[in-house]
Protein backbone atom coordinates (compact mmCIF):
# COMPACT_ATOMS: atom_id res chain seq x y z
CA UNK A 1 0.00 0.00 0.00
CA UNK A 2 1.19 3.28 -0.95
CA UNK A 3 -0.03 6.23 0.79
CA UNK A 4 1.29 9.80 -0.55
CA UNK A 5 0.82 13.60 -0.19
CA UNK A 6 0.79 15.28 -3.67
CA UNK A 7 2.18 18.66 -3.69
CA UNK A 8 2.99 21.05 -6.79
CA UNK A 9 2.84 24.67 -8.04
CA UNK A 10 3.07 25.88 -11.44
CA UNK A 11 2.50 29.66 -13.13
CA UNK A 12 0.16 30.54 -15.41
CA UNK A 13 0.84 33.83 -17.95
CA UNK A 14 -2.47 35.98 -19.49
CA UNK A 15 -2.50 38.34 -22.27
CA UNK A 16 -5.35 41.12 -22.32
CA UNK A 17 -4.79 42.94 -25.28
CA UNK A 18 -8.43 44.23 -25.52
CA UNK A 19 -11.34 46.00 -23.43
CA UNK A 20 -12.15 42.32 -21.52
CA UNK A 21 -12.20 41.80 -18.11
CA UNK A 22 -11.02 38.45 -16.18
CA UNK A 23 -10.40 37.00 -12.91
CA UNK A 24 -11.85 40.26 -11.05
CA UNK A 25 -9.53 42.38 -13.19
CA UNK A 26 -11.41 45.32 -14.13
CA UNK A 27 -11.43 46.48 -17.41
CA UNK A 28 -8.27 47.87 -19.32
CA UNK A 29 -8.43 49.55 -22.59
CA UNK A 30 -4.41 48.82 -23.03
CA UNK A 31 -2.51 45.31 -22.73
CA UNK A 32 -2.24 43.97 -19.29
CA UNK A 33 -0.23 40.94 -18.55
CA UNK A 34 -0.77 38.93 -15.40
CA UNK A 35 0.87 36.15 -13.73
CA UNK A 36 -1.32 33.49 -11.74
CA UNK A 37 0.24 31.48 -9.06
CA UNK A 38 -1.41 27.80 -8.81
CA UNK A 39 -1.17 25.40 -5.98
CA UNK A 40 -2.53 21.87 -5.09
CA UNK A 41 -2.23 19.75 -2.08
CA UNK A 42 -3.48 16.51 -1.89
CA UNK A 43 -3.72 12.73 -0.57
CA UNK A 44 -3.02 9.77 -3.34
CA UNK A 45 -4.19 5.79 -2.03
CA UNK A 46 -2.35 3.59 -4.53
CA UNK A 47 -1.44 -0.29 -4.00
CA UNK A 48 1.56 -0.85 -5.24
CA UNK A 49 0.30 -4.55 -6.92
CA UNK A 50 -1.93 -2.29 -8.63
CA UNK A 51 -6.00 -1.96 -8.36
CA UNK A 52 -8.11 0.66 -6.69
CA UNK A 53 -6.71 4.56 -7.34
CA UNK A 54 -8.07 6.92 -5.15
CA UNK A 55 -6.56 10.97 -5.01
CA UNK A 56 -7.94 13.56 -2.94
CA UNK A 57 -7.38 17.32 -2.98
CA UNK A 58 -7.27 20.68 -3.18
CA UNK A 59 -6.44 23.55 -5.79
CA UNK A 60 -5.87 26.93 -5.58
CA UNK A 61 -4.67 30.75 -7.81
CA UNK A 62 -2.61 33.66 -6.26
CA UNK A 63 -1.78 36.76 -7.55
CA UNK A 64 -1.50 40.66 -7.01
CA UNK A 65 -5.18 40.55 -6.89
CA UNK A 66 -5.67 38.41 -4.20
CA UNK A 67 -6.34 34.38 -3.66
CA UNK A 68 -8.77 33.18 -5.44
CA UNK A 69 -11.02 30.03 -3.84
CA UNK A 70 -9.80 26.48 -3.17
CA UNK A 71 -11.50 23.72 -5.63
CA UNK A 72 -11.40 20.29 -4.04
CA UNK A 73 -10.36 17.73 -6.72
CA UNK A 74 -10.60 14.21 -6.76
CA UNK A 75 -10.33 10.98 -9.10
CA UNK A 76 -11.03 7.41 -9.00
CA UNK A 77 -9.11 5.04 -11.66
CA UNK A 78 -7.02 1.94 -11.58
CA UNK A 79 -2.87 1.54 -11.22
CA UNK A 80 -1.69 -0.88 -12.97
Amino acid sequence: LWDMLEAGGGVVVTHTAARVSTLYIREHATPITTVIGTAILGYRYQPPDGGLLVRLGASMLASRYGFFPVWPYGSVGAAF
